[in-house]
């Protein structure tokens, strides 16, 4: 997860010297909802079906409201399993490229929720720490090298 965390965040922005890494990170409580919302999905649906998913969840989740924390879980599951992977030509991947995503991370962070309406010093800033948040309360439930995978185990329960 940590090694993933830190591709995206060369890839997607530019760390200052001065970033605020917050520490905290997403609730076992909430990671929880995440594998209960995205896991049967994953195996009822697939990939597809998950894109599907966290976008209905970003439309109809305020950006303010403590459940976008799990939108933002599924579109970083959806990174690391889309990332440098061979996807199906028929997958519309205009939601999941790399633009994208890092245009949803970046309002997310700017959002009151994440980061109680205090600006931090670089906007980069905020997005780095939004995805150390999710992804290392992530961590010990959904593996980063095989993120669908790990959702499909939690089905077979």
């Amino acid at each position: 997860m940590k090694k993933t965390l830190l591709v995206l965040t060369v890839l997607l922005l530019p760390i200052s010297a001065n970033a605020q890494i917050y520490s905290k990170q997403m609730s076992p409580q909430t990671a929880q909802k995440v594998i209960d919302r995205y896991a049967p999905i994953v195996c009822q649906q697939g990939l597809s079906g998950l894109i599907k998913d966290v976008q209905r969840c970003y439309k109809k989740t305020n950006i303010n409201n403590a459940d976008i924390e799990i939108c933002v879980a599924g579109d970083l599951i959806l990174t690391m399993a889309t990332d440098g992977r061979q996807l199906p030509p028929d997958l519309d991947k205009s939601f999941i490229n790399e633009r994208a995503f890092e245009e949803r991370i970046k309002k997310v962070a700017d959002s009151s929720y994440f980061f109680g309406g205090q600006s931090a010093q670089y906007a980069t800033d905020k997005g780095v720490g939004l995805l150390y948040y999710i992804g290392d309360g992530l961590a010990p439930y959904v593996d980063d090298h095989n993120p669908l995978q790990s959702l499909a185990k939690h089905c077979q329960k």
